[in-house]
């Protein structure tokens, strides 16, 4: 995965980065009033135009992780 050439194409790139996104949705449902601190042009994305309000629900996103319990 240290090859940016080539990791998308790795199955382990997909499973390690749906493994983080797990984990930061568990984060958020413990610490529902805490956010990272992003102003100015570090609150987009970059290189991206989404910014952290647009992307901070995976609800609103249109996708769950139903296998979630995080207590």
């Amino acid at each position: 995965m240290d090859n940016t050439s080539f990791s998308p194409a790795d199955p382990v790139f997909w499973l390690h980065h749906a493994e983080v996104d797990r984990l930061w949705h568990i984060w958020q449902l413990k610490h529902g009033g805490e956010h990272p601190t992003l102003a100015g042009a570090s609150g987009t994305m970059d290189p991206w135009t989404d910014t952290y309000s647009d992307l901070v629900s995976i609800s609103e996103l249109g996708y769950d992780y139903s296998s979630v319990n995080p207590y």
